[in-house]
C-alpha cells in the first residue's frame, strides 16, 4: 500500500482499481479536502465530501460527479471503496487542482497589475 497520499493518487490514475481500501481513500481525502470531510456512523455512507468548489463548478455547468458538491463514499464489507466511487473522487480531485491553479494565476496577475 502506497504511504503518500499523491502516490496513491498518482496509482490510481495510472491503473484506475476495481476496489480500494478504506486507508488509501481516508489519506486522499484528508490530503486533497482538508475540513471539508465527515464520518458517519449511520447509512451506508461511511464518508462524505462537502466542497464549495465542487458546488460552484457545477452550479456552471462542469461535470464534478457530485451533488451539490457532496461526494459520499460506501465501503464493501466494511474495507474497501468501489472503483466507480474512485473515479468520482479522480474528477473530483482534478477539478478541484484545476480552480486551485486558476486562483494562482488570478492572484499573481493582480499582484503583478499592482507592481
Amino acid at each position: 500500500m502506497a504511504e503518500n497520499p499523491e502516490e496513491i493518487l498518482a496509482k490510481w490514475r495510472q491503473s484506475p482499481p476495481v476496489n480500494t481500501s478504506k486507508e488509501e481513500v481516508e489519506k486522499v481525502v484528508e490530503h486533497y479536502f482538508p475540513g471539508l470531510f465527515t464520518y458517519s456512523q449511520k447509512g451506508s455512507h461511511w464518508l462524505r465530501i462537502t466542497d464549495p468548489v465542487l458546488k460552484m463548478a457545477q452550479d456552471n455547468g462542469f461535470d464534478t460527479g457530485t451533488l451539490g458538491g457532496m461526494l459520499s463514499f460506501s465501503l464493501v464489507s466494511g474495507k474497501t471503496v468501489k472503483g466507480y466511487q474512485i473515479k468520482s473522487l479522480l474528477d473530483a480531485i482534478a477539478i478541484k487542482l484545476e480552480w486551485q491553479q486558476l486562483e494562482e494565476e488570478r492572484d499573481r496577475a493582480k499582484r503583478e497589475k499592482y507592481r
